[in-house]
């Protein structure tokens, strides 16, 4: 009787560990950097996600909010961190997280640089579900690193953004782009 007593404290035990990783490369990353003075960061449960996507969904008057509360209790966990005034990425701490979650299946949707800005968006996904998203903002002097686990599909946010911008568009659709399986 002893014995599945202690496989479940086990199990309970080390569930957190295995619900709260997000991938090696932007572990590492977080963890160097989150306990810097100058680095604001936090770490939202996903329970808290939805209780709060729920409660603004209560008050949301029109059916793109309520679509877009819905999609946001997709979300399990998100991780932001900033530095503001002062950007403690090194050139190559960034470059090392960069080519990490590519090694990691990450594909990069969106790439834009001005002015000394460099912002990067990726998505890991899997049979046309987003599981994970990640935005990092570089510029001289802050940096902005937002990551998430979702269960988002492709088609709901072609959905949402075909709803908010209905009649802007002639008629014309936001088909997302999904890839073949290889």
């Amino acid at each position: 009787m002893r014995f599945p007593l202690f496989l479940s404290a086990l199990f309970l035990l080390l569930l957190p560990l295995t619900a709260g990783a997000q991938t090696k490369s932007i572990n590492q990353f977080y963890r160097k950097y989150k306990h810097s003075e100058e680095v604001f960061n936090i770490t939202v449960p996903g329970w808290l996600i939805k209780l709060g996507a729920g409660i603004a969904k209560s008050q949301a008057e029109t059916p793109e909010e309520r679509a877009a509360f819905q999609m946001v209790k997709k979300f399990k966990k998100l991780k932001f961190m900033v530095m503001e005034d002062h950007n403690l990425v090194t050139p190559r701490d960034y470059n090392r997280l960069i080519s990490g979650v590519q090694s990691e299946s990450f594909e990069e949707l969106l790439s834009v640089r001005s002015d000394g800005a460099r912002i990067n968006f990726y998505i890991r996904d899997k049979q046309e579900t987003i599981k994970n998203m990640l935005i990092l903002v570089h510029e001289a002097d802050s940096f902005i690193m937002v990551s998430a686990k979702t269960k988002l599909k492709l088609e709901e946010i072609a959905d949402l953004v075909n709803q908010a911008l209905d009649g802007d568009l002639d008629n014309e659709e936001i088909v997302p782009v999904i890839k073949p399986q290889a």
